[in-house]
């Protein structure tokens, strides 16, 4: 069992940083999920609907289960679903 994670930005390359993931983010997420769809299996299945799923509760809590890794000018690069 995993009782807690440690996450320094010290790992992360230059101008990169981690936050929590807002709702506002829902497009851009989308988005992301979408490429990372296409690149592994040549298509997307992912709606809008289940991305806005994925940051509501009870299925989650942002500040605890959700990180969102940026660059400078906040667009986001990787998204983590703890």
């Amino acid at each position: 069992m995993i009782t807690s994670v440690l996450m320094s930005s010290d790992a992360l390359p230059a101008g990169v940083h981690l936050r929590t993931p807002r709702q506002e983010d829902r497009a851009a997420l989308l988005d992301l999920v979408r490429a990372d769809e296409i690149a592994a299996c040549g298509r997307t299945t992912v709606t809008a609907a289940e991305v806005a799923e994925m940051l509501s509760p009870p299925l989650t809590t942002l500040a605890d289960d959700q990180w969102l890794a940026v660059d400078p000018s906040d667009r986001p690069l990787a998204w983590v679903v703890l």
